[in-house]
């Protein structure tokens, strides 16, 4: 079974999340970071060399999602290299993945070798999705990456990395039982199926996640490897004791208040000497002071940098939201009250220049689900006048990166005694 999905980056998730994600109550950073009182959140995709298969839709209770399978052209059947094709069909016909190979998009002559090559190239693209969608679908799927392209490449990248040092870090071994926690758009429980677990439980407190999940898993073929529950987690009461070998996290506790108990939750639904491997942005490393905002010099703007840290501290309040209250060593230190043993904590952090990005989409981001965009924040609190002022100021320092970037994250495993 491994390797079954293969490289395939399921890209449909950085769009649907409006955070989508959650992570049953997560997101994810190196974009779920704090900037200046603004807490940010997450993003994922790959590229290879691609041809062209099929859409798959599902009807969520809070939206309705449409997706399509693409192929990137390497060489031959007529196509430039690099070139990516769509084509529209149900999406119980696209079962391209391991078990049902007999269909094969446009384009593809099925042959030795046929499998191999859909397993490597095909990547799960969004499009077009309605309004209705829970605030988590909503910032998974457009409002993190606010329209931009490079943006959502950029993250996507960034959210493969994670995926694969947090299943890396969990040690999964082939046939084992994944609980994957704040599931989101399914970016750690596709790559632990694709890596041989037997089952994946795909848990959220988003239905139109965890409906986008079973659409997904339906489309690959793998629906009956899969269970999908809504919990959240600190309460993963409808998981029986002693059920899964593995508990996996990305950007989830950044949401959870009552911390502790989502640790004695993870205890609780493992087997004896399962795992747990959960990655996590460190917002306090990134919080400045009322002088700089997502990095940025407001020193010239005077009150109304105040003014505009204000709007956002005023909904994320920087001694009481929980992606505020805790660091590395409280991982460790929840980690260790809830029985686990041996802990290993892997801490990156940097201070770097900030990427040059697109003024619109910028202005049209927002750093988690639970927060403004800046054109929102500048709508409710501002003057014309003013927002113009912050926009003569702000935006050639976004289009030329003239701004720090500071982000912390920390990746920890640990094992139930």
């Amino acid at each position: 079974m491994c390797g079954m999905l293969g490289s395939a980056r399921l890209t449909y998730i950085a769009r649907i999340i409006a955070k989508l994600v959650a992570r049953g109550n997560g997101c994810e950073s190196s974009m779920h970071a704090v900037t200046n009182g603004a807490t940010c959140g997450d993003g994922d995709a790959r590229d290879s060399a691609s041809m062209s298969a099929a859409f798959y839709t599902g009807q969520g209770s809070g939206g309705f999602w449409q997706h399509r399978l693409t192929v990137v052209h390497a060489h031959s059947h007529g196509h430039r290299p690099g070139q990516r094709t769509t084509v529209a069909r149900p999406a119980t016909s696209a079962r391209w993945a391991g078990r049902s190979r007999n269909y094969t998009p446009p384009g593809i002559h099925h042959g030795p070798g046929t499998e191999h090559w859909m397993r490597d190239h095909v990547v799960v693209e969004p499009t077009e999705m309605s309004p209705g969608r829970d605030r988590w679908a909503e910032w998974l799927a457009d409002r993190r990456f606010g329209g931009d392209p490079e943006t959502r490449r950029r993250f996507q990248r960034e959210l493969d990395v994670r995926r694969d040092k947090v299943l890396d870090l969990a040690r999964l071994r082939e046939g084992e039982t994944v609980l994957d926690v704040g599931c989101g758009e399914g970016l750690i429980g596709f790559g632990a199926l694709d890596r041989g677990a037997g089952t994946v439980i795909f848990s959220d407190i988003s239905v139109d996640l965890l409906n986008l999940c079973r659409e997904a898993a339906t489309a690959l073929g793998v629906v009956d490897r899969c269970r999908f529950v809504q919990a959240s987690a600190d309460n993963l009461g409808s998981i029986s004791d002693a059920a899964v070998d593995v508990v996996t996290t990305r950007s989830v506790l950044i949401y959870v208040s009552d911390k502790p108990a989502a640790f004695r939750e993870f205890a609780r639904v493992l087997r004896p000497g399962g795992r747990i491997s959960i990655f996590e942005p460190i917002n306090r490393f990134a919080v400045r002071t009322v002088d700089t905002w997502a990095g940025y010099d407001l020193t010239p703007l005077g009150d109304l940098g105040a003014k505009l840290c204000a709007v956002y501290d005023a909904v994320q309040p920087r001694d009481s939201d929980p992606m505020l209250d805790f660091d590395e060593r409280d991982l460790i230190r929840l980690a260790e009250d809830a029985g686990f043993f041996p802990i290993t904590l892997h801490l990156d952090a940097e201070i770097t220049p900030a990427v040059p990005r697109a003024w619109d989409g910028f202005l049209n981001s927002s750093g988690n689900p639970n927060i403004p965009t800046l054109r929102e924040a500048m709508d409710q609190a501002f003057t014309p006048e003013e927002r113009e002022r912050i926009t003569a100021h702000l935006r050639p320092l976004v289009e030329s990166g003239s701004g720090i970037w500071r982000m912390a994250s920390a990746y920890l495993s640990a094992t139930k005694r």
